[in-house]
């Protein structure tokens, strides 16, 4: 049962069953709240994901939409700042920041999507698929846990 945190530690949570495989998104909100080149995210289903400690320190930032719905949300640890699990309400799955696990999981990376927004100094050099827009595998990823 792989288990993450946060940098501080205040934040802990567990995953129990299957977790789907890792997208690597690098539209400009996602670098932004994540301050990297990509945010690497992979999905649980809500009854198999389980808060630890520190739910209380979960914070939640709802940027707003742009020119269409939906907006951009970004959970983050009120300490230490760190991207952390996002509790989709009404949606029967979690997005999980793939660097928050302090175990190793199974999960590798799929695909690359929003490779039209990626930083102009990231030279993606690996052989995944590359989506210039939201990946079509997306939904797919997601049915397998449903």
């Amino acid at each position: 049962m792989p288990a993450g945190s946060c940098l501080c530690g205040a934040v802990r949570f567990e995953v129990a069953g299957e977790l789907s495989q890792i997208e690597l998104c690098h539209c400009v909100k996602c670098r932004k709240a994540y301050g990297a080149a990509f945010a690497s995210t992979l999905y649980a289903r809500i009854d198999d994901f389980r808060w630890l400690a520190g739910e209380r320190s979960v914070a939640t930032f709802d940027a707003p939409a742009e020119s269409r719905p939906p907006a951009y949300r970004h959970c983050f640890c009120r300490t230490c700042g760190s991207p952390l699990p996002l509790v989709l309400e009404g949606l029967p799955l979690v997005e999980l920041p793939a660097a928050t696990f302090d175990d190793a999981i199974e999960a590798r990376p799929r695909y690359h999507m929003f490779v039209a927004q990626k930083s102009e100094w990231l030279e993606i050099a690996d052989s995944l698929e590359r989506h210039h827009g939201p990946s079509p595998f997306s939904g797919k990823v997601l049915r397998t846990l449903l």
